[in-house]
């Protein structure tokens, strides 16, 4: 059976006791130069996987030029690092799983060589298993070329542009091991699409929606995946995930993925995604500063990381909820006190803080409609609350709901429901909407400026970036989603007004 030698030990053959050497006669035909020596089979170039035709053969001779036989000789791979290998069956015998043959009555060793699946320049090492003669040894080198064209490859397999803008996308002919080719796969976008082409590789944003463009060698494709989005600038947390020493960091960027930076890395912001603990980084509606949480601090950072604390209090800051009013003059956030949670409110210069009366225990997410009056937020569970900041009259909807956010417009209110799923409806509790996708959505989501738009943070499910915790927008009124499948880990957004 033929053994991946890149990976064996010559050592574990190291304890052998010397081989006996049976001579031939001094005037033998098989006579020939001392020491161990390719006869045939090196050098030889194909195609992965193939098995070449000519086994590879070596002749082992004592000083006198007679053949030596008995004598087991091992092949290895000269670089065991190597990308590139080939599989050696010996002819006659394996020794401990090591690819060994033993030298024959004429002083030769025969084995069978199979080019590995990666193409390049390899080389194999031939040596003598013998105490008395270990230092004969020798190497073969191989070149390994690619298979047959199976496969394209497009890059970047998706993306996001805005109307107008274009890229390049680039395509590799690739072989069934992804070994690459030198031919050329052209480029097309077919039928009606969100993205055109001249019929090479620029593809340039038509309309705002989900867009295709295909790659192709002969009838071998590739779909590379355009996301057309609106503008717009974000703000998000990028908690580094698990990493031990990742950074975690409030980043700054435009749908499109462009212009990204890091506004501000602080050691305070810990535990990351969705419902778990994060910073939660909200602009304000001047979008010249944006509001983010610690552990028991509210501050106000601009747009190149300059922060002030807007206020600090004994008690946590818990994670569920920080809304700007809409005429800046107020930041809610939830208060955590000895496991209680409660809505309360503070000025962005760090005054007034108060308790609005929502007269509901346990009440989190706060947001309130346009006019700043309505207050919206989630108690206990799963209760959606409004209440009337000017009466104080609050009313109940029937919805199992968390983490309600209100929509810029006025006209819906969103939430997730108890299984993590998005809804929609009006805040008068009719109209409801539920939007059963892919996603798996976590409850921190932002709206567009127009209400137009839900940029979602949550777990993505596809074929080109599976489980990854990715960013997604929803077109409220057609229920579209246009993924945004950036290269940073991305939750919390806050899009900017």
């Amino acid at each position: 059976m033929a053994s991946m030698i890149r990976a064996t030990s010559v050592a574990a053959a190291a304890g052998l006791a010397a081989l006996a050497l049976a001579c031939q006669d001094a005037n033998s035909p098989d006579k020939g130069p001392p020491g161990l020596h390719v006869v045939a089979g090196a050098g030889a170039t194909d195609t992965v996987d193939a098995q070449l035709a000519q086994a590879l053969v070596v002749e082992l001779h004592d000083d006198s030029g007679r053949p030596l036989s008995g004598v087991p000789i091992l092949f290895t791979m000269a670089d065991r690092n190597a990308r590139a290998y080939v599989l050696v069956e010996p002819a006659r015998k394996m020794y401990g799983g090591t690819p060994v043959d033993t030298t024959d009555a004429r002083g030769r060793a025969v084995v069978l060589v199979t080019m590995g699946p990666v193409a390049g320049t390899t080389s194999l090492a031939i040596s003598v298993l013998s105490s008395s003669q270990t230092a004969m040894a020798t190497t073969v080198t191989y070149t390994i070329l690619p298979g047959a064209p199976a496969k394209v490859v497009a890059a970047p397999k998706d993306t996001a542009l805005y109307v107008g803008n274009s890229y390049t996308l680039r395509a590799a002919v690739r072989d069934r091991h992804g070994n690459p080719r030198t031919e050329a796969a052209t480029f097309e976008v077919p039928g009606a699409n969100a993205v055109t082409s001249g019929g090479g590789a620029v593809v340039t944003g038509a309309a705002i929606g989900r867009g295709r463009a295909v790659a192709r060698y002969g009838s071998i494709t590739d779909t590379a995946m355009v996301s057309v989005v609106p503008r717009g600038t974000l703000v998000a947390y990028e908690p580094g995930g698990y990493v031990p020493g990742a950074k975690q960091k409030i980043v700054m960027f435009g749908l499109d993925g462009s212009n990204f930076r890091t506004i501000l890395t602080d050691s305070t912001i810990t535990n990351p995604y969705g419902l778990g603990n994060g910073p939660l980084p909200r602009w304000s509606p001047s979008g010249d500063e944006i509001a983010y949480i610690t552990q028991t601090q509210i501050w106000a950072t601009d747009t190149l990381g300059a922060r002030r604390p807007v206020l600090t209090t004994a008690n946590a800051v818990d994670y569920r909820g920080l809304f700007y009013s809409p005429d800046g003059q107020w930041i809610y956030f939830t208060h955590s006190q000895n496991g209680a949670l409660s809505v309360e409110r503070v000025h962005p210069d760090g005054s007034g803080v108060e308790s609005p009366s929502t007269s509901s225990p346990n009440s989190m997410w706060p947001s309130t409609d346009p006019s700043g009056n309505q207050l919206a937020f989630q108690f206990g569970d799963y209760g959606l609350r409004i209440l009337d900041q000017t009466t104080g009259a609050f009313r109940t909807l029937g919805q199992l709901a968390q983490a309600p956010l209100w929509s810029p417009t006025g006209e819906w209110i969103a939430y997730l429901d108890a299984n993590a799923r998005l809804h929609l409806v009006h805040p008068d509790g009719t109209g409801q909407r539920i939007y059963p996708t892919d996603l798996v959505p976590n409850a921190n989501f932002g709206w567009s400026p127009d209400g137009a738009w839900l940029v979602i943070s949550g777990v993505q499910y596809s074929d080109a970036n599976r489980r990854r915790q990715s960013l997604t927008l929803l077109n409220v009124a057609s229920g579209e989603m246009l993924p945004l499948f950036f290269q940073h880990e991305l939750v919390q957004p806050s899009w900017r007004p």
